[in-house]
C-alpha cells in the first residue's frame, strides 16, 4: 500500500466513525457512510471495494433513513442537540470506543461510540428534562422509542462501517 493509499484509508476510517457517530444526533450518518464508500470504490477502481459492497452499503443506508423517517412520521421526536449534549455525545462515544473496542476488538470500536454516545446524549437529556415542568416532560414511551430510534440507526451505521472495513482489509 501506498502512502498515498494509506493516508486516504485513514481518511476513510475517520468518515466512517463520524458518519456512525453523526447517527446519535438524527443526522444522515449512513448516506455519508454509503458516499464514502462509494467515493473510496471509484478512487481505487473497485480494486479495494467492489460494487456489489458499495450496493449493499447503499440499500443498507436507504433502510436506515427510511426507518429513521418512518419513525418520525408516527411522532416519534429525536433528542435535541445542544453544546451541552454535543459535548456528553463526544465524551461517551470516547469512553464507549475505548471500553467495548478493548472487548470485542474492531467491530466493538464502532458498538462502543454508539453506545456510549448514545448514554452521552441521554444523561444530558435526562438532566434537562428535570428541570422541566412535570407537564412539559416527555413521557417514558417517548424517551424509549426516542432511544431506540438512535440506536436502530445507529448499528446500522455501525454495521456498515464494519462491512466497508472488512471489504477495505480484505
Amino acid at each position: 500500500m501506498s502512502v498515498l493509499e494509506a493516508a486516504a484509508a485513514t481518511f476513510y476510517i475517520l468518515v466512517l466513525f463520524l458518519g456512525t457517530f453523526l447517527t446519535i444526533f438524527g443526522l444522515p450518518g449512513t448516506v455519508l457512510i454509503a458516499l464514502a464508500a462509494l467515493l473510496f470504490a471509484v478512487c481505487t477502481w473497485f480494486h479495494t471495494m467492489g460494487i456489489g459492497t458499495v450496493i449493499s452499503l447503499a440499500v443498507i443506508s436507504v433502510i436506515a433513513e427510511a426507518i429513521d423517517l418512518g419513525l418520525r412520521f408516527i411522532g416519534v421526536r429525536p433528542f435535541t442537540v445542544s453544546a451541552r449534549s454535543v459535548g456528553a455525545a463526544v465524551t461517551g462515544a470516547l469512553l464507549g470506543f475505548v471500553a467495548v473496542s478493548a472487548a470485542l476488538r474492531g467491530p466493538g470500536a464502532f458498538i462502543g461510540v454508539v453506545l456510549g454516545g448514545t448514554i452521552g446524549l441521554l444523561a444530558v437529556h435526562s438532566a434537562e428534562e428535570f428541570g422541566r415542568k412535570h407537564h412539559l416532560r416527555m413521557s417514558a414511551a417517548a424517551i424509549l422509542a426516542s432511544i431506540a430510534m438512535v440506536l436502530v440507526k445507529g448499528f446500522l451505521a455501525a454495521a456498515m462501517s464494519f462491512i466497508a472495513l472488512m471489504a477495505l482489509y480484505s
